[in-house]
């Protein structure tokens, strides 16, 4: 029972913040992301030592302990930007905007795929807007199925879960993706 109620709590403090971020004026939406990314990365210590760390073993010979710090806040930023429109853009059903200003380079790809009844299979990592991204492939071309690991907090993953499928976006959830991507293809 405490933990339902955790959880709606948790719920109902997410809505709050997407309607607070939803009145940040449009041309001040990168900014702002970018203060909340510095302030995020001042205030996690933990997500910023394991950011460091990965990157420092990842890349040693182009990062060290004297400038991993500036790229692990840039990153805090990007996330805090991808959020912030996810949230400005997914959430409002803002069709048009997604429409209008994510672009895709090699489509004709695709396309050309579907033309020959033929699936494909997209590995993308987390870099730039994921989020619209794969929301534009679902306007712009068919149906888009997507591996995600479900919340723990039902509510908000419904919340989730609703924003991407009105995109033409079909949400399989990590454990048995593999059987479900399969019969897509």
């Amino acid at each position: 029972m405490l933990r339902k109620t955790r959880h709606i709590l948790e719920y109902l403090l997410v809505l709050g913040v997407i309607n607070l971020f939803r009145l940040v004026p449009t041309s001040s939406l990168t900014s702002f992301a970018k203060k909340l990314g510095g302030l995020w990365y001042s205030l996690d210590k933990k997500r910023k030592n394991i950011a460091r760390r990965n990157i420092l073993k990842a890349m040693p010979e182009r990062y060290n302990e004297q400038n991993v710090d500036a790229l692990v806040r840039e990153i805090f930023s990007g996330v805090s930007i991808t959020i912030l429109e996810t949230i400005r853009y997914v959430q409002t059903n803002n069709r048009k905007w997604i429409d209008e200003n994510i672009e895709i380079q090699g489509g004709e790809h695709f396309e050309n795929a579907l033309k020959h009844g033929k699936g494909i299979l997209f590995f993308t990592p987390h870099f730039g807007n994921w989020e619209l991204t794969s929301l534009k492939f679902g306007l712009q071309f068919q149906k888009v199925y997507s591996v995600y690991r479900p919340l723990d907090n039902l509510y908000l993953d419904c919340l989730i879960h609703e924003s991407r499928s009105q995109y033409n976006q079909e949400m399989s959830p990590k454990k048995g993706a593999v059987r479900s991507l399969l019969k897509a293809l």
